[in-house]
């Protein structure tokens, strides 16, 4: 046997032996990756699921607002709220797309007193991956139809900036913290003579009197901001 032939035998038998060393080279090193926090795309850490449910409760402030018809003041005092809310999640991490019903208990004092609303938020977020932690923000808007006591139909509607994050400590479930940055307006259709009309001089009276009419016949709206922060869990 020639040295050409030699040669080539033993470059074979270089490569055959070759491969089964790497394979149990890449075998031995991913164990040590794995515990190192690596993992496909270097990262470790559990996948946000492209579609999540994440029921939430939590709080919500609502700064007064005053609704001015022909000329009058009526004022909607501050309000407290618990809030519970099913999020709805498409997208996962990065741009994603969600759906939230919700369901509020509203207390003030003053004219209107307390409220009950019922409603949605939709909301356009962005998120990113810290291995098993996902910040994120988002844009959206905050609608809800309120009823009261002394009001005969109302609404709710508010932009809406979120800032959170969804911390996935097991792997299929996840905690979810969301704080709710909001201005918007609070719209009133009061009952008939909610306010009670004062003596004043002549014609004053029946102004006040059209505008309680007004208010009565019709929704007006009354600007001012809000803010909500809720905990929640998230599965997938």
């Amino acid at each position: 046997m020639n040295a050409r032939g030699t040669s080539l035998i033993a470059a074979f038998v270089i490569l055959a032996s070759a491969a089964p060393l790497a394979a149990q080279d890449a075998a031995a090193q991913r164990p040590k990756r794995e515990q190192a926090g690596e993992g496909e795309g270097g990262k470790d850490g559990h996948d946000f699921a492209w579609f999540s449910v994440a029921p939430e409760v939590g709080y919500a402030y609502f700064a007064p607002a005053t609704i001015t018809v022909m000329g009058f003041d009526f004022r909607v005092e501050p309000r407290s709220s618990v809030v519970v809310k099913a999020h709805l999640d498409l997208g996962g991490d990065g741009l994603a797309l969600e759906l939230a019903p919700l369901y509020s208990w509203e207390w003030g004092s003053g004219t209107f007193g307390n409220f009950n609303a019922l409603g949605a938020e939709l909301t356009f977020a962005w998120r990113f991956r810290v291995g098993s932690f996902y910040p994120g923000l988002g844009l959206g808007l905050h609608c809800a139809y309120i009823m009261g006591d002394d009001i005969s139909s109302g609404a709710e509607c508010y932009g809406r900036l979120p800032v959170g994050f969804t911390w996935y400590f097991a792997e299929y479930a996840a905690l979810v913290f969301e704080v709710g940055l909001m201005y918007g307006g609070t719209g009133i259709r009061a009952r008939k003579l909610v306010v009670d009309v004062v003596p004043s001089p002549s014609g004053q009276e029946s102004a006040q009197q059209a505008a309680n009419d007004a208010l009565a016949s019709n929704v007006s709206f009354g600007t001012g901001f809000a803010v909500d922060v809720m905990l929640g869990l998230r599965f997938p």
